[in-house]
Protein backbone atom coordinates (compact mmCIF):
# COMPACT_ATOMS: atom_id res chain seq x y z
CA UNK A 1 0.00 0.00 0.00
CA UNK A 2 2.86 2.04 1.04
CA UNK A 3 4.36 2.28 -2.70
CA UNK A 4 0.63 3.28 -4.69
CA UNK A 5 0.94 6.19 -1.53
CA UNK A 6 4.45 7.60 -3.03
CA UNK A 7 2.74 7.60 -6.26
CA UNK A 8 -0.70 8.75 -5.81
CA UNK A 9 0.41 11.94 -3.09
CA UNK A 10 2.77 13.65 -5.64
CA UNK A 11 0.48 13.03 -8.37
CA UNK A 12 -2.76 14.56 -5.87
CA UNK A 13 -0.71 16.89 -5.00
CA UNK A 14 0.53 18.04 -7.71
CA UNK A 15 -3.59 18.32 -8.93
CA UNK A 16 -4.28 20.40 -5.96
CA UNK A 17 -1.84 22.89 -6.88
CA UNK A 18 -3.13 23.17 -10.36
CA UNK A 19 -6.55 23.51 -9.02
CA UNK A 20 -5.91 26.27 -7.18
CA UNK A 21 -2.92 27.77 -10.04
CA UNK A 22 -6.43 27.99 -12.20
CA UNK A 23 -8.02 30.19 -9.47
CA UNK A 24 -5.35 32.18 -8.79
CA UNK A 25 -4.95 33.48 -12.13
CA UNK A 26 -8.41 34.19 -13.15
CA UNK A 27 -8.66 36.21 -9.70
CA UNK A 28 -5.31 38.32 -10.56
CA UNK A 29 -6.49 38.56 -14.50
CA UNK A 30 -10.25 38.95 -14.36
CA UNK A 31 -12.31 39.18 -17.76
CA UNK A 32 -11.41 42.89 -19.53
CA UNK A 33 -14.03 42.72 -21.66
CA UNK A 34 -17.52 41.26 -22.20
CA UNK A 35 -18.56 37.54 -23.27
CA UNK A 36 -20.66 36.88 -26.76
CA UNK A 37 -22.42 33.58 -27.04
CA UNK A 38 -20.63 32.17 -30.79
CA UNK A 39 -21.90 28.89 -31.91
CA UNK A 40 -21.87 27.14 -28.46
CA UNK A 41 -18.53 29.07 -27.53
CA UNK A 42 -19.13 31.30 -24.43
CA UNK A 43 -16.24 34.31 -25.97
CA UNK A 44 -14.17 36.86 -23.91
CA UNK A 45 -13.70 39.64 -26.41
CA UNK A 46 -12.72 43.27 -25.49
CA UNK A 47 -14.40 45.99 -27.90
CA UNK A 48 -12.87 48.95 -27.79
CA UNK A 49 -12.84 52.10 -30.27
CA UNK A 50 -14.69 52.92 -33.48
CA UNK A 51 -14.47 53.02 -37.00
CA UNK A 52 -13.58 50.03 -39.56
CA UNK A 53 -13.45 46.69 -37.30
CA UNK A 54 -10.29 44.56 -37.00
CA UNK A 55 -10.35 41.29 -35.29
CA UNK A 56 -7.00 40.43 -33.21
CA UNK A 57 -6.40 36.86 -32.53
CA UNK A 58 -3.59 35.38 -30.60
CA UNK A 59 -1.27 32.15 -31.16
CA UNK A 60 -0.82 29.14 -30.02
CA UNK A 61 -1.68 28.95 -25.96
CA UNK A 62 -1.86 32.99 -25.83
CA UNK A 63 -4.47 35.33 -24.47
CA UNK A 64 -6.21 38.70 -26.22
CA UNK A 65 -3.42 40.14 -23.91
CA UNK A 66 -0.91 39.00 -26.46
CA UNK A 67 -1.48 42.56 -28.26
CA UNK A 68 -0.09 44.80 -26.04
CA UNK A 69 -2.39 47.60 -24.42
CA UNK A 70 -0.33 50.00 -25.77
CA UNK A 71 -0.80 47.96 -29.15
CA UNK A 72 -5.00 48.12 -28.66
CA UNK A 73 -5.49 51.72 -27.38
CA UNK A 74 -3.24 52.60 -30.64
CA UNK A 75 -5.52 50.69 -33.41
CA UNK A 76 -8.53 51.90 -30.85
CA UNK A 77 -7.70 55.80 -31.88
CA UNK A 78 -9.06 54.79 -35.82
CA UNK A 79 -10.86 51.82 -35.42
CA UNK A 80 -13.00 49.33 -33.57
CA UNK A 81 -10.78 46.78 -32.05
CA UNK A 82 -12.31 43.20 -31.41
CA UNK A 83 -9.07 41.52 -28.71
CA UNK A 84 -10.83 37.76 -28.90
CA UNK A 85 -9.39 35.21 -26.36
CA UNK A 86 -9.65 31.74 -28.90
CA UNK A 87 -12.17 29.34 -27.70
CA UNK A 88 -10.78 27.49 -24.62
CA UNK A 89 -8.04 29.97 -24.00
CA UNK A 90 -7.97 33.11 -21.40
CA UNK A 91 -11.60 33.26 -20.27
CA UNK A 92 -13.40 31.72 -23.38
CA UNK A 93 -15.50 28.31 -23.06
CA UNK A 94 -14.08 25.51 -25.39
CA UNK A 95 -17.23 25.10 -26.94
CA UNK A 96 -18.92 21.68 -28.52
CA UNK A 97 -16.76 21.54 -31.47
CA UNK A 98 -13.60 20.67 -31.90
CA UNK A 99 -10.42 23.08 -31.53
CA UNK A 100 -8.95 22.55 -34.90
CA UNK A 101 -8.36 25.34 -37.39
CA UNK A 102 -12.18 25.47 -38.98
CA UNK A 103 -13.37 25.02 -35.64
CA UNK A 104 -11.66 28.10 -34.22
CA UNK A 105 -12.58 30.16 -37.51
CA UNK A 106 -16.19 28.99 -36.62
CA UNK A 107 -16.29 30.56 -33.13
CA UNK A 108 -14.48 33.42 -34.08
CA UNK A 109 -17.04 34.61 -37.22
CA UNK A 110 -19.85 33.83 -34.82
CA UNK A 111 -18.72 36.21 -32.52
CA UNK A 112 -18.08 39.19 -34.79
CA UNK A 113 -21.30 38.55 -36.19
CA UNK A 114 -22.54 38.38 -32.59
CA UNK A 115 -21.54 41.79 -32.54
CA UNK A 116 -22.95 42.93 -35.12
CA UNK A 117 -19.95 43.37 -37.57
CA UNK A 118 -19.89 41.74 -41.44
CA UNK A 119 -16.13 42.65 -42.60
CA UNK A 120 -13.14 43.04 -40.57
CA UNK A 121 -9.66 43.22 -41.20
CA UNK A 122 -7.71 39.86 -39.42
CA UNK A 123 -4.82 40.11 -37.54
CA UNK A 124 -3.15 36.78 -36.85
CA UNK A 125 -0.10 36.07 -34.75
CA UNK A 126 2.14 32.96 -35.39
CA UNK A 127 -0.82 30.39 -35.26
CA UNK A 128 -3.52 33.31 -35.34
CA UNK A 129 -2.10 33.77 -38.67
CA UNK A 130 -3.25 30.64 -39.77
CA UNK A 131 -6.76 31.13 -38.73
CA UNK A 132 -6.58 34.70 -40.35
CA UNK A 133 -5.79 32.85 -43.56
CA UNK A 134 -8.11 30.59 -43.17
CA UNK A 135 -10.79 33.07 -42.30
CA UNK A 136 -9.82 35.12 -46.01
CA UNK A 137 -10.48 31.27 -47.63
CA UNK A 138 -13.81 30.38 -45.99
CA UNK A 139 -15.22 33.62 -46.15
CA UNK A 140 -13.73 36.19 -48.63
CA UNK A 141 -16.75 38.67 -48.28
CA UNK A 142 -16.11 38.92 -44.58
CA UNK A 143 -12.57 39.67 -44.97
CA UNK A 144 -11.15 43.64 -46.27
CA UNK A 145 -7.51 42.43 -45.37
CA UNK A 146 -5.22 39.86 -43.29
CA UNK A 147 -2.28 40.91 -41.52
CA UNK A 148 -0.06 37.98 -41.06
CA UNK A 149 2.36 38.94 -38.39
CA UNK A 150 5.31 36.26 -37.56
CA UNK A 151 2.83 33.82 -39.06
CA UNK A 152 2.97 29.51 -39.57
CA UNK A 153 1.99 29.63 -43.01
CA UNK A 154 3.33 25.69 -44.16
CA UNK A 155 3.51 22.63 -42.49
CA UNK A 156 6.90 22.18 -40.85
CA UNK A 157 8.58 19.79 -38.23
CA UNK A 158 7.47 21.19 -35.19
CA UNK A 159 3.68 20.35 -36.16
CA UNK A 160 4.30 17.04 -36.58
CA UNK A 161 6.13 15.79 -33.06
CA UNK A 162 2.05 17.02 -31.43
CA UNK A 163 0.68 14.80 -33.73
CA UNK A 164 0.66 11.76 -30.96
CA UNK A 165 0.39 13.37 -28.07
CA UNK A 166 -1.84 12.00 -25.51
CA UNK A 167 -2.78 14.95 -23.39
CA UNK A 168 -5.72 15.36 -25.65
CA UNK A 169 -6.69 11.94 -25.39
CA UNK A 170 -10.09 11.46 -23.02
CA UNK A 171 -9.24 10.13 -19.47
CA UNK A 172 -5.11 10.40 -19.87
CA UNK A 173 -5.32 13.05 -21.39
CA UNK A 174 -7.09 15.12 -18.01
CA UNK A 175 -5.16 13.33 -15.78
CA UNK A 176 -2.13 14.55 -17.50
CA UNK A 177 -2.93 18.03 -17.78
CA UNK A 178 -4.05 18.16 -14.12
CA UNK A 179 -0.97 16.64 -13.00
CA UNK A 180 2.02 17.66 -15.21
CA UNK A 181 1.55 20.76 -17.25
CA UNK A 182 2.19 22.92 -13.94
CA UNK A 183 5.50 21.76 -12.28
CA UNK A 184 6.92 20.82 -15.99
CA UNK A 185 5.52 24.26 -17.33
CA UNK A 186 7.04 26.44 -14.87
CA UNK A 187 10.49 24.66 -15.67
CA UNK A 188 10.42 24.55 -19.37
CA UNK A 189 8.89 28.31 -19.21
CA UNK A 190 11.76 30.26 -18.80
CA UNK A 191 13.60 28.48 -22.55
CA UNK A 192 10.05 28.85 -24.49
CA UNK A 193 10.04 32.85 -23.38
CA UNK A 194 14.04 33.09 -24.09
CA UNK A 195 13.28 30.82 -27.42
CA UNK A 196 10.43 33.14 -28.89
CA UNK A 197 11.98 37.02 -27.91
CA UNK A 198 15.30 36.00 -29.20
CA UNK A 199 17.14 38.33 -30.55
CA UNK A 200 15.27 40.36 -28.07
CA UNK A 201 15.45 39.68 -24.36
CA UNK A 202 12.62 38.03 -22.91
CA UNK A 203 10.38 40.47 -20.88
CA UNK A 204 10.87 40.06 -16.90
CA UNK A 205 9.24 40.78 -13.43
CA UNK A 206 5.61 39.35 -12.46
CA UNK A 207 4.18 37.23 -15.17
CA UNK A 208 0.83 38.87 -16.94
CA UNK A 209 -1.93 36.91 -18.35
CA UNK A 210 0.00 35.65 -21.79
CA UNK A 211 2.45 34.24 -19.63
CA UNK A 212 0.26 32.83 -16.58
CA UNK A 213 -2.86 31.37 -18.56
CA UNK A 214 -1.18 28.84 -21.05
CA UNK A 215 -0.09 26.71 -17.70
CA UNK A 216 -3.80 26.77 -16.46
CA UNK A 217 -4.57 23.03 -17.01
CA UNK A 218 -7.76 23.36 -19.43
CA UNK A 219 -6.32 26.03 -21.20
CA UNK A 220 -3.36 23.65 -22.40
CA UNK A 221 -5.09 20.85 -23.56
CA UNK A 222 -7.31 23.34 -25.96
CA UNK A 223 -3.74 24.74 -26.60
CA UNK A 224 -2.45 20.98 -27.58
CA UNK A 225 -5.84 20.14 -29.50
CA UNK A 226 -5.22 23.05 -31.75
CA UNK A 227 -1.43 21.95 -32.68
CA UNK A 228 -2.37 18.69 -32.79
CA UNK A 229 -4.13 18.84 -36.24
CA UNK A 230 -2.66 21.83 -37.19
CA UNK A 231 0.26 20.21 -39.87
CA UNK A 232 -3.09 18.38 -41.57
CA UNK A 233 -5.00 21.42 -41.47
CA UNK A 234 -1.97 23.92 -42.85
CA UNK A 235 -1.30 21.57 -45.86
CA UNK A 236 -5.22 21.84 -46.70
CA UNK A 237 -4.69 25.61 -46.99
CA UNK A 238 -1.40 25.88 -48.52
CA UNK A 239 -3.25 24.08 -51.58
CA UNK A 240 -5.91 26.98 -52.06
CA UNK A 241 -3.54 30.26 -51.41
CA UNK A 242 -3.38 30.40 -55.27
CA UNK A 243 -8.07 31.21 -55.18
CA UNK A 244 -6.86 33.83 -52.81
CA UNK A 245 -8.19 37.62 -53.39
CA UNK A 246 -8.10 39.20 -49.98
CA UNK A 247 -5.29 41.50 -49.43
CA UNK A 248 -2.16 40.52 -47.78
CA UNK A 249 0.15 42.01 -45.64
CA UNK A 250 3.13 39.40 -44.37
CA UNK A 251 5.18 40.98 -41.25
CA UNK A 252 8.19 38.46 -40.19
CA UNK A 253 11.52 38.95 -38.05
CA UNK A 254 14.30 37.80 -40.05
CA UNK A 255 15.55 36.09 -36.50
CA UNK A 256 12.41 34.28 -35.66
CA UNK A 257 13.21 31.02 -34.08
CA UNK A 258 9.80 29.74 -33.84
CA UNK A 259 8.42 30.08 -37.71
CA UNK A 260 11.60 30.83 -39.48
CA UNK A 261 10.93 33.54 -42.20
CA UNK A 262 12.63 32.31 -44.61
CA UNK A 263 10.36 29.10 -44.25
CA UNK A 264 7.03 30.82 -43.63
CA UNK A 265 6.74 34.22 -44.47
CA UNK A 266 8.97 34.96 -47.48
CA UNK A 267 7.16 32.57 -49.81
CA UNK A 268 3.90 33.65 -49.29
CA UNK A 269 3.88 36.55 -52.18
CA UNK A 270 4.82 33.84 -54.85
CA UNK A 271 1.93 31.54 -53.48
CA UNK A 272 -0.93 33.95 -52.29
CA UNK A 273 -3.38 34.75 -54.61
CA UNK A 274 -4.32 38.15 -54.03
CA UNK A 275 -2.53 41.40 -53.22
CA UNK A 276 0.35 40.09 -51.41
CA UNK A 277 2.96 42.44 -49.20
CA UNK A 278 6.10 41.13 -47.52
CA UNK A 279 8.29 42.90 -44.85
CA UNK A 280 10.87 41.07 -43.03
CA UNK A 281 12.39 43.29 -39.89
CA UNK A 282 16.08 43.14 -39.26
CA UNK A 283 17.82 41.76 -36.13
CA UNK A 284 13.65 41.23 -34.76
CA UNK A 285 12.21 37.70 -34.17
CA UNK A 286 8.86 35.88 -32.99
CA UNK A 287 6.89 38.55 -30.42
CA UNK A 288 6.96 41.04 -33.04
CA UNK A 289 3.29 42.41 -31.18
CA UNK A 290 6.02 43.77 -28.26
CA UNK A 291 8.76 44.31 -29.98
CA UNK A 292 7.66 45.97 -33.10
CA UNK A 293 4.28 46.99 -32.25
CA UNK A 294 4.58 50.39 -34.38
CA UNK A 295 5.26 48.51 -37.94
CA UNK A 296 2.50 46.27 -36.47
CA UNK A 297 0.43 49.05 -36.71
CA UNK A 298 2.00 50.50 -39.91
CA UNK A 299 1.23 47.05 -41.65
CA UNK A 300 -2.79 47.01 -41.01
CA UNK A 301 -2.43 50.48 -42.77
CA UNK A 302 -0.89 49.44 -45.57
CA UNK A 303 -2.84 46.21 -45.47
CA UNK A 304 -5.95 48.07 -45.84
CA UNK A 305 -5.05 50.13 -48.58
CA UNK A 306 -3.41 47.17 -50.99
CA UNK A 307 -5.21 46.47 -53.97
Amino acid sequence: MWRWALVAVPFATSAFASLAYRSAVRRRFPPVGRFVEAGGVRMHVEVTGSGPAVVLVHGAAGVLQDFPTALREELARTHTVIAVDRPGHGHSSHGPRRLDVAGNVRAMRDAVHALGHERVTVIGHSYGAVLALRWALDAPEEVAAVVAVAPATRPYAGHARWGAMPIVWPGIGHAIAWTLVLPLGLVLAHFTRHHAAHPQRAPGGPPGPSRAFPLVAPQFRAFAENVQRVAGDVAEQVARYGDARTPLVVLAGRDDRVTPAAYHAEPMPARWGGPCELRVLESAGHMLLRSHGNEVVAAIARAETLH
